[in-house]
């Protein structure tokens, strides 16, 4: 397995020009501005993987917004309930700005390829299964919350894993 080290702060800089600690601007659900880890990041605990829930606390709009970024090919764009509006045979998008380039466009590429081979082949297949079977025209991406660690860290999913299996041959 290839593992690519990512620099902490230049991953810090990515997950602040996404927004996740900023509050979304829509005015409807959540507004939290999340909570990123202050740099240095601990080694044995989250550094090369800090993740969702783990030390980044973000809210639903955030992360749809930089999910849409990595589809978009990296361009970032706050999101809005709406597209525009058409008024007298014109149509005013809401957004008219482009948006903002935070990742590169092979990274999401990259990023889009995997989320596909986890709907394939991971925790998603069940559900990308049903609908092959269903005969449903659709490509599914799936994203779990596990993170794959640097060597040697602890890693919580993976020591339940261990304790359940122990727990089983006793």
């Amino acid at each position: 397995m290839l593992f690519r080290s990512v620099e902490d702060g230049f991953f810090l800089e990515r997950l602040h020009a996404l927004g996740y600690e900023r509050k979304a601007g829509v005015r409807l659900g959540v507004e939290s501005p999340g909570s990123l880890p202050d740099l240095p990041w601990k080694p044995a605990y989250s550094h090369a993987s800090v993740s969702f829930g783990h030390e980044v606390l973000v809210n639903l709009w955030q992360h749809a917004a930089s999910l849409a970024t990595i589809l978009r090919g990296g361009v970032y764009r706050p999101l809005h309930m709406l597209e525009g509006v058409e008024w007298q045979g014109s149509f005013y998008p809401a957004d008219p700005q482009g948006g903002q380039v935070v990742l590169s466009a092979a990274a999401c590429s990259d990023v889009r390829r995997m989320m596909a081979r986890g709907a394939v082949d991971g925790t998603g297949r069940h559900l990308s299964r049903a609908e092959a079977e269903l005969g449903t025209p659709i490509t599914l991406l799936s994203k779990t919350g596990t993170t794959e660690k640097e060597v040697n860290a602890p890693c919580l999913h993976l020591e339940l894993e261990r304790n359940a299996q122990d727990r089983k041959s006793t």
